[in-house]
């Protein structure tokens, strides 16, 4: 690169890829440099430094052991290169079964969100627990029992000392049933407390 010449024991081969190759690098300060694909140069490493590279930015104190692509992204941030670059990194990343471990959970896919239509007031609750509440109050309540009506978002709640079952059907039918009328929907999780028959 320095002079413009290939060596002349190579063949036309190898010739014509190294002249395809070198115009992706320049030398400067004889220093190696890589051109990145947005014109930033990249300084080459030589294999004798590859190593402690890797080793700063995948399993350094301050770098997270992220995985091959990310790590290669990081080494490119930091200005660096060599042949061949993401092919290395993911060999040095196998390395570590930890690294392997997380890299086996797979993100669950998602569900589609579905749309909830409500014509009035009033037609469809939500119903939620708040608490145990830790320190309870100077009154011993530990619960606040919270109805939610998801048309105009109106919300009931209450203080309870104790919750089950009973409970929660005492403050839906005093909160709820004899204000509002019965609804047609009442939405809940499945806690212990909304598990009873009565709640059916």
């Amino acid at each position: 690169m320095k002079n413009g010449y290939a060596p002349p024991e190579l063949n036309y081969k190898i010739n014509r890829a190294l002249r395809f190759t070198e115009k992706n690098y320049e030398i400067f300060d004889n220093m190696l440099f890589r051109i990145n694909y947005d014109s930033i140069l990249l300084i080459c490493l030589e294999k004798s430094k590859v190593q402690i590279v890797l080793q700063e930015l995948h399993d350094g104190p301050v770098s997270g052991h992220f995985g091959g692509d990310s790590t290669t992204r990081t080494i490119l941030h930091a200005r660096y290169y060599w042949p061949p670059l993401f092919k290395y990194t993911h060999a040095y990343i196998r390395q570590f079964k930890t690294c392997q471990i997380v890299a086996r959970r797979q993100r669950k896919l998602t569900l589609p969100l579905e749309l909830v239509n409500i014509e009035q007031p009033f037609e469809e609750w939500g119903l939620n627990i708040i608490g145990e509440i830790i320190p309870h109050s100077s009154k011993k309540h530990r619960y606040i029992p919270t109805t939610t009506d998801y048309f105009i978002k109106w919300v009931e709640e209450i203080l309870l000392k104790v919750l089950n079952f009973k409970s929660v059907i005492e403050f839906i039918d005093q909160f709820n049933i004899t204000r509002f009328g019965f609804p047609s929907a009442l939405i809940f999780d499945n806690a212990s407390y909304f598990s009873g028959t009565s709640m059916i």
